[in-house]
C-alpha cells in the first residue's frame, strides 16, 4: 500500500514538471539562472504543483544582439572621393573635380584657356587677356614727362580694355594715376590725378559708364622702378588700371 502511494506521488510530481515546463512566466520574473527565467510553482500560478519544487521553463532571457562589425573607411586625404590607395594625384586642390583616378579634369569654367586646376583666377571676364596663371593681365598705360595726354600707345592699351568692359557689364575697374619723383609732392599729386581722369574720360567718352569707374592720385608713391634712371622715370609715369569683378 504504502508503494502504490509513493508510486503515485512520483507520477504526479513528473506530472507536474512537465506540465509546468511549458507553463506561462510566473510573475516572479525578479531574476534569471543560465539565461532561463526561474519559476515558482508554489506561487500558487498552478494547482499542479507540488510542494518545494521550483522548475527552470524553456524562456530564455534578452540577449543584445552582436554588435555589426565597424565599416572600415579607406583614408583621403585630399577629400576629392578618391581614396589614397587609388589615387594617382594626392594634392589635388579643394573643390576641383576629378576623374576616376582622382586627377583634376581638364575643366576651364571661364574659358581663359587656363584649366580650373591651375587657375588662380577663375572668374575672368570673357574676352580678357590672361597670364599663365589665368588672370587678367592690364599693362599700363604710360605718358611723357610732366604730361597727362594719352598717346598712341596708351589708346591701343586702352582699345582692348574697352573691349572686355563692353563685353562684361559686371566689371567696374579702379584708374590709380602715378608720377616719378621729379617734381614737388603737391604737383606731382596733381599730375598723378589728371593722368587717371585722362583715362577715365576716354573711357566714358567711348560709353563706358561713370558708375563704373573710379579715380584715385597715388603721386610719386610705389614706384615700379628707380628713379634715378631715364628708363625707370619712364616708366614710373603711369597709370594702372584695376579690374573690380562682381
Amino acid at each position: 500500500m504504502r508503494k502504490n502511494k509513493l508510486l503515485a506521488i512520483a507520477t504526479w510530481g513528473s506530472l507536474a514538471l512537465t506540465l509546468t515546463a511549458c507553463a506561462p512566466m510566473s510573475t516572479q520574473d525578479d531574476w534569471a539562472y543560465k539565461g532561463f527565467q526561474q519559476w515558482h510553482p508554489q506561487s500558487g500560478d498552478t494547482p499542479l504543483a507540488t510542494v518545494g519544487t521550483q522548475c527552470f521553463f524553456c524562456a530564455p532571457t534578452t540577449v543584445d544582439k552582436p554588435e555589426r562589425p565597424l565599416k572600415f573607411v579607406e583614408p583621403d586625404n585630399d577629400g576629392d572621393g578618391v581614396p589614397n590607395s587609388v589615387d594617382e594625384c594626392p594634392n589635388t586642390p579643394i573643390g576641383v573635380p576629378v576623374d576616376i583616378r582622382g586627377c583634376p579634369l581638364n575643366i576651364d569654367n571661364d574659358r581663359d584657356g587656363i584649366p580650373e586646376n591651375g587657375d588662380r583666377c577663375p572668374n575672368t571676364p570673357v574676352g580678357a587677356k590672361v597670364d599663365v596663371h589665368g588672370c587678367w593681365t592690364l599693362p599700363a598705360v604710360h605718358f611723357g614727362s610732366r604730361s597727362s595726354k594719352l598717346n598712341r600707345s596708351s589708346q591701343r592699351v586702352l582699345k582692348e580694355l574697352l573691349l572686355v568692359l563692353k563685353d562684361n557689364p559686371h566689371v567696374s575697374v579702379a584708374i590709380q594715376g602715378f608720377t616719378d619723383n621729379s617734381g614737388r609732392k603737391r604737383l606731382n599729386n596733381k599730375l598723378a590725378e589728371r593722368r587717371a581722369k585722362a583715362v577715365m574720360n576716354y573711357l566714358i567718352m567711348n560709353g563706358i559708364a561713370k558708375s563704373r569707374l573710379t579715380t584715385t592720385s597715388m603721386g610719386a608713391e610705389s614706384p615700379v622702378a628707380s628713379n634715378n634712371t631715364r628708363d625707370g622715370r619712364a616708366k614710373n609715369r603711369r597709370v594702372e588700371i584695376i579690374p573690380n569683378i562682381r
